[in-house]
């Protein structure tokens, strides 16, 4: 029996759980399906699927130690998207799929070695760093997100929501969702939209740039 390797590769397959694991404790804490032990286990797999296709392709072309190397990178890809859920038009999931896929990666880099230890303890770092560090900037943003209703009349709608889009695209504004309504008697149309903007936004001033427009009767944020 080879020992000196058996120690070596038990060594490798310790260091992508542990690895793995620090990324999938952040999943854990956070209430993710795909956790801590789909996260070892990703990790841990990756390393030995790599250890195996070394052994394998021992004393053959690079290209053919390889092989296995890339069906990991793919073979990932159908199980991070198993994690990815569609709730209404919110899609949830995308990080955990992306940290499982890169989780994938620093198990491969663990199972090659060498130099790719250093590369697989950087990120590691950096995945960590990006779903904690991040996720408070990403708090901080949300916060100084607003969402508004805004209805603009018009008296002919023909070609005015290009117009109206300008306006509100000009001032940071991203538009979510168009209504467009008639009143009873069809003398005139309303645009109902779901806008999106930041905090500080003038939003007085967007309305009377709307109004000032040609077609439109009112403008007026509910």
């Amino acid at each position: 029996m080879d020992y000196p390797y058996l120690l070596h590769s038990s060594w490798q397959l310790i260091l992508s759980a542990v690895f793995s694991s620090l990324v999938g404790f952040e999943r854990e804490m956070h209430g993710h399906q795909a956790g801590l032990r789909t996260h070892i286990l990703v990790g841990v797999g990756s390393t030995l699927f790599t250890l195996a296709s070394i052994g394998i392709a021992e004393g053959h072309a690079v290209e053919q130690r390889s092989r296995i190397a890339a069906q990991i990178v793919s073979g990932i890809g159908f199980l991070g998207a198993g994690t990815i859920m569609r709730q209404g038009s919110a899609v949830r999931g995308l990080t955990t799929a992306a940290s499982l896929w890169a989780v994938a990666g620093v198990g491969l880099a663990i199972g090659v070695g060498g130099r790719l230890l250093l590369a697989a303890t950087a990120a590691t770092v950096v995945i960590v760093a990006t779903l904690t560090l991040v996720r408070e900037l990403e708090g901080w943003l949300e916060g100084r997100r607003i969402e508004r209703e805004l209805r603009v009349t018009v008296s002919n709608p023909r070609g005015m929501m290009q117009s109206i889009a300008g306006v509100l695209e000009s001032r940071g504004l991203v538009i979510l969702r168009v209504n467009l309504t008639s009143d009873a008697g069809g003398t005139a149309s309303a645009f109902v939209l779901k806008v999106r903007g930041t905090l500080g936004v003038d939003l007085s001033g967007l309305t009377d740039d709307l109004v000032e427009m040609p077609e439109v009767l009112t403008a007026e944020w509910d």
